[in-house]
């Protein structure tokens, strides 16, 4: 269970379905928030199976919290609050989310998303571009 009076840089609003967010994937959330010191803006979270089919999810998401074994969630898709990352950017929040311990880092073409999650049940050590 999360105790949210103890998260700094977001609100349990910011969350679909934040009861099965993984705690330690909004502890880790909040400590890249503090790294990075710019404002990130929660694009994407939890997903049921239709929803992660209609968006294009993988068959595997970590946004879908069934296909985990403990029942939790830890996608989370971040932008910024002008819905787009410039190229330094993108460099500095893929830097910081390494350093607090991200080690499933998706980046996208656009410029406008971050993936992160901390699924074991997925391969570790792994940046793509989508």
């Amino acid at each position: 269970m999360i105790d949210w009076t103890t998260i700094i840089h977001f609100k349990k609003d910011e969350f679909i379905r934040p009861e099965l967010l993984r705690p330690k994937m909004i502890l880790m959330l909040d400590d890249l928030r503090g790294q990075y010191g710019q404002p990130l803006v929660v694009s994407s979270s939890w997903r049921d199976a239709d929803r992660n089919a209609q968006v294009g999810g993988a068959l595997n998401s970590s946004h879908v919290s069934v296909y985990a074994p403990d029942g939790f969630y830890s996608g989370i898709d971040l932008t910024t609050s002008a819905n787009v990352f410039t190229k330094h950017e993108y460099f500095e929040i893929t830097k910081a989310a390494y350093a607090v311990g991200f080690r499933r880092i998706g980046l996208y073409a656009d410029y406008k998303h971050i993936h992160l999650d901390v699924e074991n049940r997925l391969p570790q050590e792994v940046l793509w571009i989508d």
